[in-house]
Formats: C-alpha cells, sequence, structure tokens
C-alpha cells in the first residue's frame, strides 16, 4: 500500500484455501488485516495497493481475468455480505432495483427473472411477502431485515463462496444470533464456501469449521475451531480467548493483552507479538517466526512446542499475556 510516507506491507504471507461448504473464520484485532484481505480476495482492493502472489478460484487467478469474466466473478463466483448494510445500499433507490442490478447487468438475466429469483431469495432469508419488500426504500427496513437484504443480494447469483465481512456488527445480539443462523443454514443447504470475518472467537466456533487469527498483517495460527480454543498453538490466540467474558465463570476483572498492536505496515525486525508476549525471547525480538505445522494445525511461533504445555494448562485458568 503506498502513502505520503512510502510503501508499507500492510498483509503479508496470507495462505489458505477454503473447499465447497466449509466454513472458515478469520479473527484479529482491528487493524490485523482482515477486511483489506476480504477485499482483495474480490478484487476492490484500493486503486494504491499493490498485490502480489496470487488468488485462485477454480484454478484462475483472478489477475489475470478479464473486465467480463470479474464481473462474472464477483457476481456467481465469490460475493459479499459488508458490515453495514446501510453504507452499501442506495437510500434512494428501491430495495428490487438494488436486489435485481446485478443479474441484470453482470449476467444478462431478463428482468422478470431476475425479479422472481431475488423474490425466492428473499422468502429463502426469511423476508415475507417478498413483493411487498422489493417495492420499499431502505429506511422503511429494520436493521434486521436490511442485513437479511444484503444476504439476498449476495446469494441472489448462487455463488460457490461467501466473503460475511462481520456481518453482524451493527445488529442486536438476537438478531445477530438469527443471522449467523441463517447464513450457516444457507451454507450447508447450498455447499458453499464462507470466509466469516469476525472478532469474535465463539461465534467464529460456532459457524467456522477451521478459524485463521490474524495479527500485525499475518495470519499467526489456523487449525480447527474447537481445538483453537482448548489447545492453542500461539500466544496471542491464548489471550484472545482469555480476554472474552464467560458466563460460566466470575472473574474480578476481564484479563487484557498488555501494550497495543503495532500499526499497519511497521517494520518489527522480528516476531509482531514480541512486545507483549511473556514468553518473547531474544530469538522472537531478531527473528521473525515462519507458520509451519504443529499439531494438526498451523502456527507461527518459535517456542511453541516448549510453551504449548503451559498455554493448555493455563487455558483452564488463566494465561500468561
Amino acid at each position: 500500500m503506498k502513502s505520503r510516507q512510502g510503501s508499507k506491507t500492510l498483509v503479508h504471507d496470507v495462505t489458505f484455501s477454503i473447499k465447497a461448504g466449509e466454513s472458515l473464520g478469520l479473527v484479529g484485532e482491528s487493524g490485523s488485516g482482515k477486511s483489506l484481505t476480504a477485499r482483495a480476495i474480490m478484487g476492490l482492493h484500493p486503486a494504491s495497493a499493490q498485490l502480489t502472489g496470487i488468488c485462485q478460484f477454480r484454478n484462475k487467478d483472478i489477475s489475470s481475468m478479464s473486465s467480463r469474466e470479474l464481473r462474472e466473478y464477483r457476481t456467481r463466483g465469490v460475493a459479499m455480505i459488508f458490515q453495514d448494510p446501510h453504507a452499501h445500499i442506495n437510500p434512494v433507490r428501491k430495495i428490487g432495483d438494488f436486489l435485481t442490478e446485478a443479474l441484470v447487468s453482470n449476467l444478462k438475466m431478463p428482468k422478470a427473472e431476475a425479479v422472481s429469483r431475488v423474490s425466492r431469495t428473499l422468502e429463502e432469508v426469511g423476508l415475507s411477502d417478498p413483493h411487498r419488500r422489493l417495492n420499499q426504500y431502505p429506511h422503511e427496513l429494520s436493521g434486521g431485515m436490511l442485513q437479511r437484504v444484503m444476504i439476498a443480494a449476495a446469494l441472489a447469483a448462487d455463488p460457490a463462496v461467501l466473503v460475511a465481512d462481520e456481518p453482524t456488527t451493527a445488529l442486536d445480539v438476537t438478531t445477530q444470533a438469527e443471522v449467523m443462523a441463517l447464513l450457516d443454514k444457507l451454507r450447508r443447504e447450498r455447499n458453499m464456501a464462507m470466509l466469516f470475518i469476525t472478532h469474535d472467537l465463539d461465534l467464529a466456533a460456532a459457524v467456522c469449521d477451521r478459524t485463521a487469527v490474524m495479527y500485525a498483517g499475518k495470519i499467526v495460527e489456523m487449525q480447527a475451531s474447537d481445538m483453537l480454543h482448548w489447545h492453542p498453538h500461539h500466544p496471542y490466540t491464548a489471550a484472545l480467548a482469555k480476554s472474552r467474558p464467560a458466563i460460566d465463570a466470575r472473574l474480578a476483572r476481564l484479563l487484557v493483552i498488555p501494550g497495543s498492536p503495532p500499526s499497519g505496515g511497521a517494520a518489527t525486525g522480528g516476531c509482531p507479538f514480541a512486545p507483549r508476549c511473556a514468553y518473547a525471547t531474544t530469538l522472537c525480538q531478531e527473528q521473525e517466526p515462519a507458520l509451519r505445522h504443529l499439531g494438526g494445525g498451523l502456527g507461527a511461533c518459535h517456542h511453541s512446542e516448549r510453551i504449548e504445555s503451559q498455554l493448555r494448562v493455563e487455558g483452564e485458568g488463566s494465561v500468561r499475556v
């Protein structure tokens, strides 16, 4: 990413794949690079960004796609649900226009067929009386209903991959649960691959087969979601797990991770988590650890084998951070 101070590497060494019907969670603090990764997958990265590496969909790199192929890729290939529906739905256009636009313009679908399809999709996402909804404006719908419209827009063309970028951020807790249950149900029924971006480890564990943890623009751990909670390979993952409130335990205060995450593009010369890690050594400060296979998952820590038992034991009570 170019800036006035020159080029900065904001996201690097991010490698993962998602199979049909599988759900991968992407978890991390704000600024860790989750949304930028999602936008790069969609080809919606900022104009100033310089991308290297390969993003393949069905064995084809999206950077080699023509404009026509890219439009179809963003409709039938990979669809995205954004955080705030109010920011991505034109307030002066009817819901029907928003839902049918991509089908008509990108896929050249007849208008009547497009209307019929989005009506069925609206019913599928739990909105009754779809013909009435198509003639309403965004301000006439509640936040939860508008988010369901966003989901319907993403699903209307039956995409192979769904990218959900914190789709429940602007919703109340009850509506969040309904929307997440809906996404998980539709993902299974349609055999879609899903990349689910969230701050919530518990939410990722509930709907994702695997979870990847990002820190400072890099994946530091990836493994099965249930194992990630109880047997983390990285101190940052363990600290995240213990810094969230639990309804089945009483604590005098929540544990916090000391310090602050590095600013975007800051070069550390070693492990980016080292200044906040109780297990850091000189090696951590001098050499950045590579992501490697560890006990059925992946981890980027020089001392994973040595501290894994401590993380497991402390995961039952307190975690050193």
